[in-house]
């Protein structure tokens, strides 16, 4: 997990073109709330990058562009301690001036790997996200393992349809111990239409999202 010191920025040394970077993060983690929104918006697109750590990066990294660009952003009243920590200072904080002349000087990627870090380690919207992935898993095999029943024994009656259904059960309990007497009435009613039977496809599961892999931090 990556250590608070490394997340700090050291504003007066910084390059210029740092410099600006720096300012447009300031800028978007102004108060907790603020970062906290992006911080939201930036596990949310992991998710929705299916756990693709470079997609997730580019696609906050060009939202967090496209915010700067876009908007209409004004300056912002914000509240701070003094120092002694006695009672807060009003203050206020203008936005970086992002323009599409300077747009290309900001390490875009680098904030959105500083807000992806909400998602580089096991949080509850992640664990949400892969059980929810396990519980569609479970409703597509179920079905088709009970598809492969019915298939089973269509075929098995296509080629011997005096069959008895209870003899038919026996039989395809052996390779399907859950096989009930109903998948063996729709086993017949398949095979008695007269269409092509095919073999059902077994579903895959789908990989877990794992935490989040910084790039810088």
């Amino acid at each position: 997990m990556a250590q608070e010191t490394q997340h700090n920025f050291d504003f007066e040394t910084a390059a210029a073109s740092d410099r600006l970077s720096n300012r447009v993060l300031q800028w978007l983690a102004r108060s907790y709330e603020t970062l906290l929104e992006w911080r939201q918006l930036a596990t949310a697109a992991y998710i929705a990058a299916n756990g693709d750590h470079a997609l997730a990066r580019n696609r906050v990294a060009f939202d967090v562009r496209a915010h700067f660009l876009e908007g209409d952003l004004l300056p912002a009243d914000l509240e701070k301690w003094r120092p002694g920590f006695d009672d807060l200072q009003n203050f206020r904080m203008d936005p970086p001036k992002v323009s599409p002349s300077n747009a290309a000087y900001v390490d875009w990627i680098r904030i959105a790997d500083y807000l992806l870090l909400s998602a580089a380690s096991p949080i509850d919207i992640i664990d949400r996200a892969n059980q929810q992935r396990e519980t569609e898993y479970q409703s597509a095999i179920s079905s088709y393992r009970i598809r492969r029943i019915v298939f089973e024994t269509a075929a098995t009656l296509r080629s011997d349809p005096e069959l008895p259904d209870e003899r038919l059960l026996s039989r395809i309990q052996k390779d399907h111990p859950d096989a009930s007497m109903a998948n063996i009435k729709e086993g017949r009613r398949v095979a008695k239409d007269g269409h092509p039977i095919t073999a059902p496809k077994e579903p895959g599961a789908a990989s877990a999202i794992g935490p989040y892999r910084p790039l810088y931090f």
